[in-house]
């Protein structure tokens, strides 16, 4: 028998794949009902969004027809621009997502009181930096934003098809980009959500993403707010043991609402 909590969707960030989530699921029980899905825009899943025509709501209908498919609300987690996704999803579709779970939600353009995070200006110069390198024909474009999450040099020390696969993505990326920024409810909107939400982080976050991420967890009722240490932003890869902890105990305190 599958357990009560279940099932879940897993949606991964941008320049990957639902094979991102292999490593934590491979921490969880094999009874789970599980579910991946690559985001439109990589490898090949056609994408409803073009240049100036690119918003979250169009992502979060997609989120929709998959949980139709399966049949059920479903325990939503994401990881990065997925982490965004499934965040808006519970805002916008709350029919659609029994609990919420997300790990380094990248979430930039929501507002305070009205006003955008102080950072925000210097956020926006990554994507304006990928989208000029790749016009330059720049052969590792993508560079620019898994640097910019991870540090200088975490591009180059990926393994070579893994950045042949990251340039593949860049202008869905860029799309992501575009609808993230687009994405501007202010924080006050959450305190309404009754969704059951844990935000994980890393130790190492960024400060945009960490400063984000509090501020979530403050507003939205009964958040949990988890940090993963000596992690950084791509901890569903560098931590999957923890990860997958988080996710088991957060379904296990979902379960006794």
């Amino acid at each position: 028998m599958n357990d009560p909590t279940l099932p879940i969707l897993f949606l991964p960030g941008s320049y990957s794949t639902a094979v991102a989530w292999a490593p934590i699921q491979a921490h969880l029980p094999e009874r789970w009902e599980m579910y991946a899905e690559t985001l439109p825009g990589y490898a090949g899943v056609p994408d409803p969004r073009s240049p100036g025509q690119s918003r979250v709501e169009m992502l979060v209908d997609w989120i929709a027809e998959k949980t139709e498919q399966i049949g059920s609300p479903v325990h939503l987690v994401g990881h990065s621009y997925g982490a965004l996704l499934a965040l808006a999803a519970a805002l916008l579709r709350p029919d659609l997502v029994r609990s919420l779970l997300t790990y380094e939600c990248n979430a930039m353009a929501v507002t305070r009181d009205g006003r955008p995070f102080p950072w925000l200006e210097e956020v926006r110069q990554a994507p304006d930096a990928l989208r000029a390198a790749f016009e330059a024909g720049e052969a590792d474009a993508a560079r620019i934003i898994i640097d910019f999450y991870g540090g200088k040099g975490t591009f180059a020390h990926l393994p070579a098809p893994v950045r042949a696969f990251c340039q593949t993505g860049v202008e869905a990326n860029l799309l992501d980009w575009e609808s993230g920024f687009a994405f501007r409810p202010d924080l006050i909107e959450f305190a309404g959500l009754q969704t059951p939400a844990t935000l994980v982080i890393g130790g190492n976050a960024i400060q945009p993403v960490r400063d984000m991420n509090e501020a979530l967890a403050n507003v939205i009722p009964g958040a949990n707010l988890s940090r993963v240490d000596g992690a950084g932003h791509f901890l569903i890869s560098t931590h999957p043991a923890a990860c997958a902890d988080l996710l088991t105990a957060h379904l296990h305190r979902v379960a006794a609402f």
